[in-house]
């Protein structure tokens, strides 16, 4: 029966995270769940808040050689501007709503994004914003 619950427990779990497209969770967590930091990338918080509303609902986030690139739900690139991305390259999507508590959460005039060794993470001061969904396969807009 305790197995049953602890399952039960693990998929609704899941389940939160897949539809909110992210959790934010303290920067030593996101290092002890998800190890060392190995490529980060800076930008200017409020250049990623400026970029919030031209997608309805998600934002996509990857570094491909060391580069940022962030597109809309529809994965038109965003940043770079200007820039091309291949549609089968596998981008981490985050929700916009999750995006703005993140930008909420620190005062700090940079966020970062982070490259692990299995995930792609964003911090902001103490904070950081992982479990998001992979695209391709799940794109949601």
């Amino acid at each position: 029966m305790k197995q049953f619950i602890v399952i039960c427990s693990a998929i609704f779990v899941l389940s939160i995270n897949v539809l909110a497209q992210g959790e934010i969770i303290t920067k030593e967590q996101a290092n002890d769940l998800f190890g060392p930091v190995l490529v980060s990338v800076s930008m200017d918080a409020t250049v990623l808040k400026n970029l919030l509303p031209q997608s309805p609902e998600v934002l996509m986030f990857q570094i491909v050689d060391n580069e940022l690139f962030i597109l809309d739900g529809k994965r038109n690139v965003l940043l770079p501007f200007g820039g091309t991305m291949n549609n089968t390259e596998v981008f981490t999507l985050y929700s916009k709503t999750v995006l703005q508590e993140l930008l909420t959460l620190s005062t700090l005039s940079s966020v970062y994004i982070e490259r692990r060794e299995a995930v792609l993470t964003i911090t902001s001061g103490l904070f950081t914003l992982e479990f998001g969904l992979k695209c391709p396969p799940y794109c949601l807009d």
